[in-house]
């Protein structure tokens, strides 16, 4: 009987090793293999894109936060405007929510309008995702601009602005 006792005892001691053994591999694996986001950190000399403030919008069932991590400078012809975005939500499915289809970058002194060129995802489920939305340049020097999320947990729009 004891003999019975000690290996349900090993068994549930070795079970636990295992999944703890799991849950470790499991999130150092996932820091190796994150992505690295290379990002220019040429931005106007006058005002920083760190300088610039995150901006959040909690309508609906999905919060969106979005910052400007880069904000290009006239005279540098290869630097984009990168924005950090983060997508929360316990009640919509966000895995089907194509961000690069839905979003657009506007200069509101022009009017003119860009869809970005890339969705660099960090991490992301069904309920949380994050990662850097890249627009390309505009021509000219930019003070004022808005970006556009369309269609998401039930909002029509959702706008962010910043000003230079």
């Amino acid at each position: 009987m004891e003999a019975v006792v000690e290996r349900k005892k090993n068994f549930v001691l070795l079970y636990i090793f295992g999944a703890a053994t799991i849950i470790i591999i499991f999130f150092l694996v996932k820091n190796i293999f994150k992505s690295t986001i290379p990002v220019n950190k040429n931005v106007q000399t006058d005002t920083s894109a760190e300088s610039l403030v995150r901006e959040d919008d909690n309508q609906s069932q999905v919060t969106v936060t979005a910052k400007p991590v880069s904000w290009p400078d006239d005279s540098q012809r290869s630097t984009l405007f990168v924005f950090e975005i983060l997508l929360n939500t316990h009640s919509v499915d966000l895995s089907t929510f194509d961000i690069k289809t839905s979003a657009e970058l506007v200069d509101l002194n022009t009017g003119t309008a860009v869809k970005p060129t890339q969705w660099l995802e960090e991490s992301g489920s069904t309920h949380h995702r994050d990662g850097q939305l890249i627009f390309p340049r505009f021509k000219g020097k930019v003070r004022n601009l808005k970006l556009v999320i369309r269609n998401l947990g039930g909002m029509a729009t959702r706008q962010f602005k910043w000003e230079l």
